[in-house]
């Protein structure tokens, strides 16, 4: 049966059992030398037997396991497939598009670096001349009420050269 796969009289479908044969080649022992010199088949040792009888229940356990018959069912089924291959491109086109928004947003903050590195001397001359301007009103509103100090508040304060 080495490589092929086999399925049992109730139609459920086993796993490919190459690997229940290399198991049981490993658990062999040449017997030895007939007397004219030519070999004899092999031998089985108990503990060989043993092995190969306890790798053989875990594979049938495994096979026949309601996970692993439920996987070939869904497999086989065609609705599943295409359901799932929708579900897979859904979810790559949301990856394509939260990539193509990261790259824009990176594009975007890049500008803004520059645009802000650009508007930087602009804002310190603006501010200078708001911090001027600020002298000159309470220079001229000193002036209406004779002389006396005044003092602008509010955020205009908050200002810094």
């Amino acid at each position: 049966i080495r490589g092929k796969k086999v399925s049992e009289a109730s139609g459920k479908p086993l796993a490919s059992l190459e690997f229940l044969s290399s198991a049981m080649i490993q658990s062999v022992k040449p017997s030895s030398e007939s007397q004219n010199g030519s070999t004899v088949g092999y031998e089985h040792t108990p503990e060989g037997l043993v092995s190969f009888l306890d790798t053989v229940s875990d594979a049938i356990s495994c096979i026949e396991s309601k996970d692993h018959r439920q996987w070939i069912q869904f497999m086989k089924s065609e609705k599943f497939m295409k359901r799932t291959a929708q579900g897979i491109d859904a979810q790559r086109r949301l990856s394509d598009k939260l990539a193509s928004m990261v790259e824009t947003g990176r594009d975007k903050r890049n500008t803004f670096k520059i645009e802000l590195t650009e508007s930087q001397a602009q804002l310190s001359s603006l501010v200078q001349a708001t911090l001027e301007l600020k002298k000159h009103v309470e220079l001229a509103i000193s002036r209406m009420f004779q002389n006396r100090p005044v003092h602008l508040i509010g955020d205009i304060n908050l200002l810094q050269m």
